[in-house]
This record gives structure tokens, sequence and C-alpha cells, in this order.
């Protein structure tokens, strides 16, 4: 009798697993390219931001649905409705996830080839990585900004090293490298720099 119950309540409890992680994923419309540069557009099925980074779920437009590891895919992008409070208006805003090798994996033994998502596009790229937390219980996910540049490759961001290392990247720009470290150039303002930086290279 007591084998049968645990058996019961097994299942019960997947299966109330498996709705809350339905009802906690998003769909939003987007696309995917695969190794072979194929594109594949649908709706794309976003779960928190660890398993976003580890593969990618999308219903393709034949309806059908299909699952991809990180290590299959060399980037996707999604839009969602994002409201701006400038002119109190919805707008749509893209998001873009590439495939990187990063420093260590997002979960333990994981993989370290992830795709990780784009917060600045341009000569000098800045992404932002979720590592699985172990030790803080009211977050489970770890963030690190992390900066690409083409002479130094990926290098992770922290509030010790953000001055030097963005000083290395910017130093052609002197009236932006003077600003580093200053108030509205701290660490909270990297993306925000780096976007000045990228605007000026481009001018």
């Amino acid at each position: 009798m007591k084998v049968a119950f645990n058996k019961v309540l097994f299942f019960f409890l997947l299966f109330f697993l498996n709705v809350s992680l339905m009802t906690a994923s998003k769909m939003y419309e987007g696309f995917l390219v695969t190794n072979q540069k194929d594109t594949i557009h649908g709706q794309v099925n976003l779960d928190c931001p660890i398993s976003n980074q580890l593969k990618v779920r999308i219903v393709d437009q034949a309806n059908k649905k299909r699952e991809f590891k990180a290590e299959e895919l060399k980037s996707y992008a999604f839009t969602f409705e994002k409201f701006n409070p400038e002119n109190k208006k919805y707008e749509l805003e893209k998001v873009v996830y590439e495939r990187k090798v990063m420093h260590k994996p997002p979960v333990f033994k994981g993989p370290t080839n992830v795709l990780v998502k784009l917060k600045v596009d341009g000569p000098i790229k800045l992404y932002h990585y979720f590592l699985e937390s172990c030790t803080i219980t009211e977050n489970p996910f770890i963030y690190q900004p992390v900066l690409e540049t083409p002479n130094a490759g990926l290098v992770v961001l922290t509030r010790q090293n953000y001055i030097e290392e963005l000083k290395k990247a910017i130093r052609d720009y002197d009236v932006l490298y003077k600003k580093i470290g200053s108030r509205g150039y701290k660490f909270k303002e990297i993306h925000t720099t780096l976007i000045a930086y990228n605007e000026w290279t481009n001018r």
C-alpha cells in the first residue's frame, strides 16, 4: 500500500513540475541560426537565464516543436514588448544570443560552449552571462558582464578590474578614456559607455 502511494505521489509531483515549467516559460516571436547556417523562424520558448544559455526550444512555422542544444546553434534571437517610460508606449525590443566558449560552465559540470546574451553590439561587444549560484539562496543566479574585443577576446568584468579593462579597450577614444570610473561611467554604466565608444568608432 505504501509503495503504491509513493508511486502516485511521485507521478503527481512530476506532473505538477511539468505544469509549473510550462506556465513559467514564455513564447516570443523569433528565429535561430544553426551551425549549417539554416534559419528557423517561429515561437521561441524561454525558461530561465541559465536554461536559455544551454538549449533553445522553438515551435516552427509548421507548428512543429523542436529543441536544440547550444552546441548545435550559432545564435538565436527574439523580440518582446518593453515599456518606454519616456513616451509611455510599448516598443519592440530585440534580444540576441550568440554562441561563445566561456571561462566556466553556467551549471556544475555543464558545457562551456553556450549561448550568451548580447547586450552591446559593435566593434567592442558586451555579453551578459549567468552562472548557477550554490551559496546565494535568495538569488539562484550570478550575473557576469563579459567584454569582447578583437585583440583580447573574452574578458570577465568585475568591480575590481573594469576600469583597467575598459581603458585597454577604448584607449583610442581619449575623451571617453579619461571618464572611465567617474560618475556616469562606473561599473553599472558599462553598457552605456561601450555604446558611446561604438558610436564614436562608427561615426
